[in-house]
């Protein structure tokens, strides 16, 4: 029987392009827009003057392989989702996401799956249950597969911006360039937590709709009619 693959296993292709185009872009800061290649320019080449760039280039894989393992989830949540008090989306499911969502009949997910908490951490001790039974559905499945993507990319885009700027600064000496540099780091953090939110309440709302429809479908939640009175 074939080894299926993770949604992280399926997202890392996605993730190390992602970095190579960071390194690309640092590379680009270090030694300006590059010129066409020839065998007379190669020739001229100092190799030795590349070797602090590899530097940059070895932040990033560390960042990548060591860095995101080292931080606790729930900081990297904190931290992603931009909110310090239930950053989880599952913790609105029912009291935000679902209320709004016109797939979804939260009286019918509750007629079947029982009273739906209002405390945010229940909601979400909740939600986990409803995704757990509906994980393989082909719409969770996309959803959360973006969301762990852009998630794993904004928690990057923020550790780089500690340490690649600094490296950059003791590269060039060029204390305008760490300073932009940086700051499109930061900008891309800021805007990967809009994205992060957008595809974690998609999450939610996809498993609510699966969720709903298969109430619905048992006969749950439906009005009753005088024959069945």
């Amino acid at each position: 029987m074939a080894e299926t693959k993770t949604l992280k296993e399926k997202n890392a292709p996605l993730i190390w392009a992602y970095l190579l185009l960071q390194i690309a872009v640092f590379l680009l800061f270090v030694y300006g827009p590059p010129e066409p290649l020839s065998a007379q320019s190669l020739a001229q080449v100092d190799w030795h003057s590349l070797t602090p760039a590899t530097l940059g280039i070895g932040i990033v894989a560390f960042v990548r392989l060591i860095l995101l393992g080292l931080i606790p989830s729930k900081l990297r949540d904190h931290l992603v989702h931009g909110r310090w008090v239930h950053p989880l989306p599952g913790s609105r499911a029912f009291s935000d996401i679902g209320v709004h969502d016109p797939r979804v009949s939260i009286a019918a997910v509750e007629a079947k799956y029982g009273p739906l908490p209002s405390d945010g951490s229940l909601q979400d001790q909740k939600f986990y249950a409803l995704y757990s039974e509906f994980r393989d559905d082909p719409g969770v499945l996309d959803a959360h597969r973006n969301y762990l993507a852009v998630r794993d990319i904004t928690t990057l885009n923020l550790l780089l911006a500690i340490p690649l700027p600094l490296v950059l600064l003791g590269i060039s000496g060029d204390l305008r360039a760490c300073v932009v540099y940086a700051c499109g780091l930061i900008a891309l953090h800021l805007v990967g937590i809009v994205v992060v939110r957008n595809y974690s309440n998609r999450l939610v709302a996809n498993v609510l709709a699966v969720a709903s429809a298969s109430a619905q479908s048992a006969g749950y939640g439906t009005p009753k009619t005088k024959e069945a009175i």
